[in-house]
């Protein structure tokens, strides 16, 4: 064991070997006083005065040789010695000083462990930042060169859009389109055959049948089926494609669809807006034709009471396959020019159990009837009052099932409410005028006092009635409201001050394109026509005026010496007769009407109304004192004609009378240089005249009778019209002529001419323009 003064020695030289700055190293295996140590660690290094680190390990080691020369600690009980405490402070601050180094060291390399990460990682978030760069400095770049402007790779249909603002995305897709939406005619075949002999060129009037009695029994037989966009009510709604188009990449699919329309393109299809109404017309029509429509159960009133009626399946077009097929045809996108129709089983909608449940509903809702009461007056509704005041419709929900509905018809249920209450003003003594201005039609009145708002009462027994059942009769108190001097035909009709006096439609099978132009361009023509009241005259060729080319008027169907040929404004009569049928059920007095040369099975018999410029007029008048207005309306197979006013209160009765026979008809032959040597073909049947009477009697609101009118209908023969080809011997009885005689005698243009409406006729007269 090396001698302790040795090991001294050489630790004092070791001492002052080290620079002042320098930490000394201690002797490990001196002891410390344990409780004075714990007390000096804890006492903070930064705290120490600093102190000369030789001069501090000399005390040091002058206080551990004093310890081996003999000295020793004192007991508790002795007082405490200040040299060996200043030796113990000395070690416990060396103590502290190490364990800063020691801190000093991990924090050293702490840092250097960052340093190096940082080092190591720093290609990694060189990376990254020139990937958010790049990022940046795309979307600035797009910014600038996008901002605003659809991007690149997009298409709405045929249409490259690129580069475009919403605007003139729009406009590029109206004008590529627009015009063909409006411009294309859809025609629909009802087989395949019918199809291939319109592409082989046979025009598409020659593919109907003409010899059809009835419009049912022409609808049963019809071929072709011709309609538009504006038949249709057919949109194209260019801002909502282009708006779809500006999306694409920014808040549909973001930058990833923005990257994909740039490599892979995007394609929007043009969608066109179709009415439904239109659409199940037109299906409709096609059903009578080529399949067999259905029936759905429904609700009838039988004594007051809702019964049901029994349903069955048939065959339809599919409503949505035809929407399809049409939009493609006027979008311009169909492969082929023209529809084949197609009919597919259609069950019933409406079940009977359905059917029922609605039943069941109404007579819940109507069986203690209702009261109404305006001031002071009651009225006391009773369940059969109701129950013919209730209609009911099938609907579709928006998921798609098929509900029966039960309602109230308004117009109707205001007019009834309105009855049966009293106001403060006398009906009787109200005049009501109709004042035009444009397009625009609105009500004037001298009426004073309050009326019943019978169109809210209506409502309020909808709720009480059939949107709930009651447990006992329902009051309705109906309120009052002043009566204004001017106000629109809606608001008048929703006071029940004016109503629907009378309304009558009639059908067309649709096949003729020129006649139904016609039909549609003479109703216009007529629409919204006041008669004044106190005797004020209707007359059709004085307010449509003369239907010639000018007014835009094309060549259809007419008869001209007992035949059936193309001229200017065939269809017409068709209008003129919807207008004396609405004229013959409000009771209104008839000063002048001509039946068609031929008799038409479409319209009720005796009660058709021909017209030709100048000479053959449809005149009527108004006996009451208020004005009545003329309404009409078409769509691609009916015309409707509406008389609204004050309602005179008229009741009517018709009594038809028999039919009696006419003139015989003749047959006549005529040479056709395009039949081959022998060849017969029909080309008109022949049909014997006949005429007929109708009574009608007209009574006012006390049952009196105010007129009593016959109308005679007198109808020609047809001549039968047999073709033949040259070098044919013909029947000594009947005459023969070629084609070009039989055109110039019968179409010098002096005759009178009325129209022919798709084959329904029967008889022959000069000239006419038809039915």
């Amino acid at each position: 064991m090396e001698p302790a003064d040795n090991r001294e020695s050489q630790l004092d030289a070791a001492v002052n070997a080290v620079p002042e700055s320098q930490p000394i190293p201690v002797d490990q295996s001196a002891s410390v006083d344990a409780d004075t140590t714990s007390a000096v660690e804890a006492e903070s290094p930064t705290e120490q005065a600093p102190v000369n680190q030789k001069q501090e390990y000399r005390a040091s080691r002058a206080s551990t040789t004093r310890r081996r020369s003999g000295y020793s600690s004192p007991s508790k009980t002795q007082a405490y010695h200040p040299t060996r405490r200043q030796d113990t402070q000395a070690r416990a601050r060396v103590r502290a000083r190490q364990a800063n180094q020691r801190h000093s060291a991990r924090a050293t390399h702490a840092d250097a462990g960052v340093s190096g990460f940082i080092s190591r990682h720093r290609l990694h978030i060189g990376i990254v930042l020139g990937v958010f760069l790049v990022f940046f400095f795309i979307g600035l770049v797009d910014q600038v060169v996008n901002g605003g402007k659809i991007y690149p790779g997009v298409h709405i249909g045929t249409i490259d859009v690129s580069g475009m603002t919403v605007e003139e995305a729009t406009a590029a897709v109206d004008k590529t389109y627009g015009s063909k939406v409006s411009g294309n005619d859809v025609n629909i075949y009802a087989d395949q055959a019918t199809y291939e002999k319109a592409k082989a060129g046979q025009d598409i009037e020659d593919l109907q049948d003409d010899e059809y009695v009835s419009v049912d029994e022409a609808a049963g037989k019809r071929k072709v089926w011709t309609t538009n966009a504006a038949e249709l009510q057919a949109r194209i709604y260019s801002s909502q494609l282009a708006e779809q188009a500006y999306q694409v990449g920014r808040d549909n699919g973001g930058m990833g669809a923005r990257m994909s329309a740039q490599t892979l393109g995007y394609d929007i299809e043009p969608t066109l807006q179709i009415s439904d109404s239109a659409i199940e017309r037109l299906a409709s029509s096609i059903d009578r034709s080529i399949g067999k429509p259905h029936e759905d159960c429904d609700v009838v009133f039988v004594d007051g009471e809702a019964q049901v009626t029994e349903g069955k399946s048939g065959r339809e077009v599919n409503r949505v396959t035809l929407r399809d097929a049409i939009a493609a045809q006027l979008l311009g996108q169909a492969e082929e020019d023209g529809i084949v129709a197609a009919a597919e089983d259609a069950p019933i909608r409406i079940t009977k159990e359905a059917a029922q449940a609605v039943a069941d509903r109404i007579n819940a809702g109507i069986a203690y009837g209702a009261t109404f009461t305006f001031e002071g007056t009651t009225w006391d509704a009773s369940s059969y009052d109701l129950s013919d005041m209730i209609e009911t419709k099938t609907t579709t929900s928006v998921d798609g099932e098929w509900k029966l509905e039960a309602s109230y018809d308004e117009s109707y249920a205001k007019a009834i409410v309105l009855k049966n209450l009293n106001s403060t003003y006398n009906k009787q003594n109200v005049k009501v005028e109709f004042v035009k201005s444009g397009d625009e039609v609105s009500v004037k009145t001298d009426a004073t006092g309050t009326m019943p708002e019978v169109g809210k009462a209506v409502v309020k027994l909808q709720e009480l009635t059939l949107d709930a059942t009651p447990s006992s009769k329902p009051t309705i108190e109906v309120s009052g409201t002043q009566i204004p001097a001017s106000m629109s035909i809606e608001a008048a009709m929703d006071y029940g001050l004016i109503t629907t006096i009378s309304s009558y439609v009639t059908e067309y099978t649709g096949g003729a394109t020129n006649r139904n132009d016609n039909i549609h361009l003479a109703a216009d023509l007529i629409n919204n026509s006041i008669i004044k009241g106190d005797g004020g005259t209707w007359s059709f060729n004085e307010v449509a005026g003369e239907c010639n080319e000018e007014k835009g008027f094309k060549g259809a169907g007419a008869i001209i010496g007992g035949e059936i040929v193309d001229d200017i404004g065939g269809g017409i009569c068709q209008v003129a007769t919807t207008v004396f049928n609405a004229v013959y059920e409000a009771g209104f007095p008839v000063d002048e009407r001509q039946n068609h040369s031929l008799y038409i099975a479409s319209y009720p018999s005796g009660r058709d109304a021909a017209i030709d410029w100048p000479s053959l007029d449809l005149v009527w008048h108004n006996d009451t004192a208020n004005d009545v207005l003329m309404q009409t309306s078409w769509d691609d197979t009916t015309v409707t004609v509406n008389l609204i006013g004050v309602d005179p209160g008229y009741t009517v009765e018709s009594e038809e009378g028999e039919f009696k026979d006419g003139e015989k008809h003749q047959t006549r032959t005529e040479f056709d240089n395009s039949l081959a040597e022998g060849e017969t073909q029909v080309k008109q049947s022949g049909v014997d005249g006949s005429s007929i009477e109708v009574v009608r009697t007209v009574r006012d609101s006390s049952g009196n009778i105010v007129r009593k009118d016959t109308f005679t209908s007198v109808y020609d023969s047809q001549d039968e019209i047999i073709l033949v080809g040259p070098n044919t011997e013909v029947d000594s009885s009947t005459s023969a002529e070629s084609e070009d005689d039989a055109e110039a005698e019968g179409g010098d243009g002096e005759e009178e001419s009325e129209d022919y409406d798709d084959g329904e006729y029967y008889g022959d007269e000069d000239e006419e323009y038809g039915y």
